[in-house]
Formats: structure tokens, C-alpha cells, sequence
């Protein structure tokens, strides 16, 4: 079953002060001898397994969070013709050099936006915590407007493993809810080149992308800017 959990940290009995979503994603895993890009469901267990042996989750709250986004949530930062695909491609079962997709695929990915979403509202609420962090799968900053094809060729779509932009998705809502300042602090190994595609117009949002140089997909320059 899905599991998409909000948990609001509360230490000593004062008032929670992080907020965390957790979503495995059990329905979309890599297919038999898969040799493409790492990303499984593995990743965010270990992580969550080493939370609870440090105690932390001991301290949390849970929360269940186990919505899909919207049509209407997705379409902020993606069109029409994105999504369709997405769901034409977790339909088929297809794979690209960079990403795979299973029956489960677009409905994962949904799950883990409106997580995204779902924590950015928290902390935006006057009763909630001020900071959040989701612990969640599929990844998505290198998801664009359109889908960019991947280094597998032309007619590939989804790079890296990533369907559905979560933080972006998020970002938007919190413009839609009134917020007009947004800085969005990408670290990993690889340039998040669909989140700056996506605010690379929009002088509301700083993207920072800490990245290796030259590494896939090959974006990410310094000198990339915006417009």
C-alpha cells in the first residue's frame, strides 16, 4: 500500500518544529537486470532506517499524507502533454537509457509531489512547524515543462528517473498561496537543469544548483544565469 507519512518532530514536549513526509514507493522499482541510473526504492529506506536507529523518529509525530497531486497541482510547472505522457509511458512499461517506468510509475510520482506539497502548506500554515523535509522517490529536478529526452536519444523521455517536478510543483503552490519570494537550494551530483528551466524566467524564484561540473546531463554552467 502507499505510505506518504507527515511526521511534525516534537523533543521535550514543545511545539513541533520540523516537518517530515516519507514515501517509498514500493510500486515503481527498477525491472529485472535494470542497468540504467541507480535510483530504487533502497535509497530512501536506508536513509529512513538509519532516522530511526539515530532515535528520531521516536521524537516525530505521524501524520498520514498519502494523496496524489492534481491534474490542476502538476500543470503549474508542467503541460498538458507531460503529463500524458507519463501516463502513456507508465501504461507501456517503457524504459530509456536514464529511466524506467512500471504500472506503478505515475501514480508514485504523484504521491511524492503532493508530499512536497503537502510539507511546503504545513509550513506555510499558521499552526505548523517552520521547516520541512521530505524523504521521498521518484526524484524530480530533472523534470522540465515538456520532459527534455535524455542522452538515450530522441523520443526518450524522463531524464535521470524523474517524472514529476515535487519541488517545483511545491513552489508554485506557494506562489498560488501568496508567497513572492522563493530560493530553491539544489545539491547532488548532477545539475537540477528541469527545476532551472522551469524559474529560469521568473525573477521571484533563485534556483541554485550545487553540482559537479560537466557530469549529466551536461547542464549546469556557471554561466547560466536566467533570463
Amino acid at each position: 500500500s502507499w505510505e506518504a507519512i507527515l511526521m511534525a518532530s516534537n523533543p521535550m514536549g514543545s511545539n513541533p518544529i520540523v516537518a517530515m513526509s516519507y514515501f517509498a514507493s514500493p510500486v515503481h522499482t527498477p525491472p529485472p537486470n535494470w542497468r540504467g541510473q541507480a535510483e530504487h526504492p533502497d535509497r530512501v529506506t536506508t536513509a529512513m532506517s538509519a532516522l530511526q536507529a539515530a532515535g528520531i523518529t521516536t521524537r516525530c509525530e505521524l501524520l498520514q499524507c498519502g494523496r496524489e497531486a492534481s491534474d490542476e497541482e502538476l500543470q503549474r510547472v508542467h503541460l498538458r502533454k507531460h503529463l500524458d505522457q507519463v501516463a502513456r509511458n507508465a501504461a507501456a512499461q517503457s524504459k530509456s537509457k536514464n529511466s524506467f517506468f512500471t504500472e506503478g510509475t505515475e501514480s508514485a510520482a504523484r504521491v511524492a509531489a503532493a508530499a512536497v506539497i503537502d510539507a511546503t502548506k504545513h509550513v506555510l500554515g499558521d499552526h505548523g512547524p517552520r521547516r520541512s523535509f521530505v524523504l521521498a522517490r521518484p526524484p524530480g529536478h530533472h523534470a522540465s515543462r515538456t520532459g527534455v529526452p535524455d542522452e538515450g536519444g530522441e523520443g526518450d523521455f524522463a531524464e535521470g528517473g524523474c517524472y514529476y517536478n515535487s519541488v517545483a510543483v511545491a513552489a508554485a503552490g506557494a506562489q498560488q498561496d501568496g508567497v513572492d519570494r522563493i530560493a530553491i537550494v539544489d545539491f547532488d551530483v548532477h545539475h537540477g537543469n528541469g527545476t532551472q528551466e522551469i524559474f529560469e524566467s521568473d525573477p521571484s524564484v533563485l534556483v541554485i544548483s550545487l553540482h559537479a561540473d560537466l557530469r549529466y546531463p551536461g547542464t549546469g554552467a556557471i554561466e547560466e544565469v536566467g533570463e
